[in-house]
């Protein structure tokens, strides 16, 4: 039995994980992820570097192209951290306002996606 399913990116993740890590015993073996919902951590954010932009592969698969340069890439580089600035500030308001910190997380991802996966039953 197969199932196609649409859920936000936190469930995904911790579907993700009971899946990988559970042995379905006491021992939690494995992947094993911190979550904001349970533990207040420093928040971290990926802003690729100037140089590290790059073009969408002419395949139109995985992976990707060659770079786009440093112009394009100082861009794109200066818009993501404005964003991920303008973000973390919602995030941190959410938070003081007594937003749940699951729902908190959502106001740092810039494109909140919603995944799509299948899931097999052994």
């Amino acid at each position: 039995m197969t199932f196609e399913v649409y859920a936000p990116l936190m469930v995904a993740r911790q579907w993700y994980k009971h899946a990988v890590a559970s042995t379905h015993l006491d021992d939690q073996l494995g992947w094993n992820e911190s979550s904001r919902r349970y533990i207040t951590e420093k928040e971290e954010f990926y802003i690729p570097g100037i140089q590290d932009w790059r073009s969408a592969p002419d395949n139109k698969k995985q992976g990707s192209g060659d770079s786009i340069g440093m112009y394009m890439g100082a861009k794109y580089h200066q818009i993501m951290i404005r964003t991920v600035t303008e973000a973390h500030k919602h995030y941190l308001e959410a938070l003081e306002d007594g937003v749940a910190p699951c729902i908190c997380n959502v106001c740092t991802l810039a494109l909140d996606g919603i995944p799509k996966w299948c899931y097999a039953l052994p």
